[in-house]
């Protein structure tokens, strides 16, 4: 059986909110990030320093307005797949810098490893919240 554009007012099919609260729940660690980073801007500087990215306070600047901006994007619905796909892509090239567990100390990699796998699978639920949005704006729901 396909889902129709009907699903969505299907008895127990999931409310806006739950779906609001999803959506939620995947911006919520880009939402933290950009505000603690941007409530200490000096140890995002230092961040930046200590996974060797340079000139480092601009490129923190650029992440604090990516992870909110992004986020916000998400949760406000409009241009919702832009948003999931620009923190997909930020996860992923932050996930090569940061977790490179197979450069680890053995005693750190089996950590390094876990949070490895658990970004890439954070950037393929982002990705698919960009699929989903897309394939709706296409099926003419707009900004679903």
């Amino acid at each position: 059986m396909r889902p129709t554009a009907r699903a969505a007012t299907t008895p127990g099919a999931p409310s806006a909110w739950l779906r609001w609260l999803a959506l939620l729940a995947l911006s919520a660690p880009y939402l933290q990030g950009g505000l603690v980073k941007a409530a200490d801007f000096g140890a995002a500087i230092a961040e930046m320093q200590h996974f060797g990215l340079a000139p480092a306070a601009p490129l923190a600047a650029a992440v604090i307005v990516l992870e909110l901006g992004a986020a916000a994007l998400m949760l406000s619905g409009r241009l919702r797949w832009l948003g999931a796909l620009a923190l997909a892509v930020f996860t992923l090239l932050a996930t090569f810098v940061a977790n490179r567990f197979w450069q680890a100390p053995p005693d750190a990699r089996f950590g390094q490893a876990n949070a490895f796998f658990e970004h890439i699978a954070l950037a393929g639920g982002l990705c698919l919240v960009a699929w989903e949005d897309l394939r709706q704006r296409r099926a003419g729901r707009g900004q679903a």
